[in-house]
Parts: C-alpha cells; structure tokens; sequence
C-alpha cells in the first residue's frame, strides 16, 4: 500500500508559475494567429476544421486558457517532490509527466466538444428557431456552479491552497501521470461548464476567451473561491434569462 504524505499549503515557486505562464503564453501566439486568419463565421462550430486538426488546435487552446489557473496545483506537487525522501525519477520528469497527466485531461474533452460543436453548427443553419437552446445553455452551466460537485471540484483541483492535503508516495513513473490526469478531471468538474460557454459565442470567440481565462485563473487561485463560483453561477442564470427577452446577449 502507497505511504500517504500531508504537505503542507502550496509554497510559491517561482519556476512553476514561470512555467506554465511562458507555455500558456506560447499556445496564445498560434490561437490568435488561427482566429485572425479564420473566415468570418468559421468561429462557430467545429471552425472548419477535421476532427484530428480540431483535437490539435482545442488542446492548444486549453492549454492557453488552463494552464495559467494550473499554477498552484503545479507547484504544490514541485512541493510534495521537495519533501519525498526517496525520488526514482528525475524532478524535471515527473514533474513534466504530471503536467503531460493534466493537458491531457483537457485533450480527451475535444472529443465530445467536437460532436457538440458540428451539432450547434447543425441546428443553427438548419433550424434558427432553436437559439433558444443558448439561453437555456447559459442558465444549465450556471445552476451547475451552484451545486456541492462543482465546489468539491473546485476545492481538489487546486490542492493545497487552502489546507493541506494528501498524495499518494509511489515509485511507479505512471503514476505522475495518474495524479496529473486526476487533478485535470477535478478541474474539469469545476469549470468544464464554463467551457460549454463557448458553444455558444464561439469556440474562437478571443474576447470570450480571454474573459473565461481571467474567471477561471480567480476560480482556482482566490481563496474564497466557492462564494465566486456562486456568484459566477447567478451572474450566468441572470444573463441567460434576459438572453430569452435580447437575444443579443
């Protein structure tokens, strides 16, 4: 059975904030560039693409939106390699297999983004009557923000910001994989309805975008947290419902 280790609250390290703001930075340079060159209107659904050149542009798309709001969770576990006693890898390799565990948390949701982006496509040529569905959209992902397992999502996808929590001590090189792959799943329960957003302004939608990375990067890094993703969660059901009276919104 793995030795159970408690660390203590995440310590700033400087590198890892480094780290995941230079990679962020550096997904942002080819998702401008694609959503500058893209046609007017291609913003919408799948944005033109096929499903393995979606995959590829939605994972670089994560990882400039996510990766930033990552941060903590990333130097918590340069932490909890700091205090092991005993390290069969490398640092600088678990800590890229754990942060390899998390892109690819966020890689496997553009599959089902996919087929729910060629199916808003569908029904907004096809059948404009249903615009509907965005102002109900909205309102869904904001009562979600409002229930216990949007808030437990959020409290374990940022370990040790505000108490200390526990990993599993283990040898076994896939394993920072597994705690990586584990904290993108928590991270998606917490924002993965904000993402949702984005079906319905646009998965190229850069204002959009950068507004939902500046929420999430607060979600995951403020220390009352659970009151803002509340409040975020009202904001939303509010904006929906006058969405149904101004569809503009």
């Amino acid at each position: 059975m793995a030795e159970v280790m408690t660390l203590p609250k995440a310590s700033k390290h400087a590198h890892a904030w480094m780290t995941t703001h230079f990679l962020a930075l550096l997904a942002w340079i080819p998702t401008l560039v694609h959503a500058w060159g893209m046609p007017p209107g291609h913003q919408y659904g799948p944005m033109g693409l096929t499903f393995l050149a979606f995959l590829l542009y939605w994972t670089i798309m994560m990882i400039a939106m996510m990766l930033p709001s990552f941060s903590p969770a990333f130097s918590w576990y340069l932490e909890s390699l700091h205090m092991e006693r005993e390290v069969t890898f490398r640092p600088v390799i678990r800590a890229s297999s754990f942060l390899l565990g998390y892109i690819f948390a966020w890689f496997l949701t553009g599959i089902p983004i996919y087929g729910l982006s060629l199916a808003s496509e569908y029904l907004a040529t096809h059948s404009p009557s249903l615009t509907i569905l965005g102002p109900i959209l909205l309102i869904a992902v904001g009562a979600y923000q409002q229930t216990p397992l949007a808030r437990n999502s959020l409290s374990h996808c940022k370990p040790g910001m505000d108490t200390g929590c526990a990993m599993p001590v283990t040898s076994v090189g896939l394993a920072d994989v597994s705690l990586g792959l584990r904290n993108g799943l928590y991270c998606l329960g917490a924002c993965g309805g904000l993402m949702l957003i984005m079906l319905v302004v646009g998965l190229m939608n850069i204002p959009w975008m950068l507004g939902l990375t500046t929420l999430i990067f607060c979600l995951k890094t403020w220390g009352q947290s659970g009151r803002f993703s509340v409040m975020v969660g009202a904001c939303l059901i509010l904006t929906g419902i006058l969405a149904f009276f101004y569809p503009v919104l």
